[in-house]
């Protein structure tokens, strides 16, 4: 009752016949007609498992339903049938291509940080992400001395990515800061390949990326396009999806599915100061078809991108 609005109709339980002499025999009613007076009230409904897709279970219960307001003379209602879109194709999951499982908040969290001569970019907007993450995973604060920490680690490397890691250890947040080369970086277009990963990654960003990492492997030069199971596309393996169809950029919400990225943030900003029209909305993956597409990540900037959609 206190999830649910209403109380279940009957076709939510069982009928069933009771008697002394053949004991108790029930079935499951599935589709039901209640009916008061000139008021008919169909019910009909499926079983939800773990990797039911909404859309899809809306549309076996309207075809299940179908039947019975065509007996009564009735018709589904145009937004009920377009609610419930085909599915499309299926894709496979993360767990089906790699054996990596998702990430362990145990190993702690990561925030990697473009550094220009020895000078860490948009490092407070990186700290405050990293700070609201180990709020929300850990209930702590960072360390006071995490800035200082960043800035001794870039100082002394020049050009190149610096990974800060954050962990729980002995009742305490440390926070450790290494630098690595920069990704290489190419004219062409990165190729996105379709991947059904349920609920994404988050929204912070784990410092275990064996699942990540195990994908990049097993899709040889592509990079996982990250795709929930209601059919929303949610980001790539390493950076924020966006897409441009007509005068408009769009980039999926931060609704806790996906990372909220640092160079999403600050291309937002930019989108809306230069008066380009902007919006956060659920993409799907045909909105990506024949589009132009892109990422954003705080290593690379904005990089163009195809989606294979043939891969499978």
């Amino acid at each position: 009752s206190e999830l649910e609005g209403s109380s279940r109709e009957l076709y939510t339980g069982a009928l069933g016949f009771a008697s002394p002499a053949a004991g108790l025999e029930l079935s499951v009613a599935i589709r039901t007609f209640e009916l008061t007076r000139d008021r008919v009230w169909i019910g009909a409904g499926g079983g939800i498992v773990a990797d039911s897709r909404p859309s899809a279970e809306l549309a076996e219960a309207l075809a299940k339903a179908a039947p019975l307001v065509a007996a009564i003379g009735g018709r589904l209602a145009g937004e009920a049938v377009a609610f419930a879109e085909p599915a499309s194709p299926r894709l496979p999951r993360a767990s089906e291509l790699v054996s990596a499982e998702r990430p362990d908040p145990a190993l702690g969290l990561l925030e990697t940080v473009l550094v220009r001569d020895g000078s860490p970019v948009d490092l407070e907007a990186h700290l405050e992400r990293l700070a609201m993450s180990a709020r929300a995973v850990y209930g702590r604060s960072l360390p006071p001395d995490a800035a200082a920490i960043a800035g001794r680690s870039a100082a002394e490397a020049g050009d190149c990515r610096l990974r800060l890691q954050l962990r729980f250890e002995s009742g305490e947040l440390k926070l450790r800061a290494e630098t690595a080369a920069l990704p290489p970086v190419s004219s062409e277009p990165v190729e996105l390949v379709p991947v059904l990963l349920p609920g994404g990654l988050g929204a912070h960003k784990w410092r275990d990326r064996r699942l990540v990492d195990a994908l990049a492997e097993r899709l040889a030069g592509g990079v996982a396009l990250l795709v929930d199971s209601d059919g929303s596309v949610l980001e790539a393996a390493w950076g924020n999806v966006w897409v441009v169809i007509g005068d408009e950029h769009r980039t999926p919400p931060r609704d806790g599915r996906l990372l909220p990225g640092v160079a999403r943030a600050r291309r937002l900003d930019q989108l809306k100061a230069d008066g380009i029209a902007v919006n956060e909305q659920r993409l799907a993956l045909d909105d990506l078809a024949g589009a132009e597409v892109y990422l954003t990540s705080a290593l690379r900037g904005p990089t163009p991108a195809l989606v294979r959609f043939d891969a499978w």
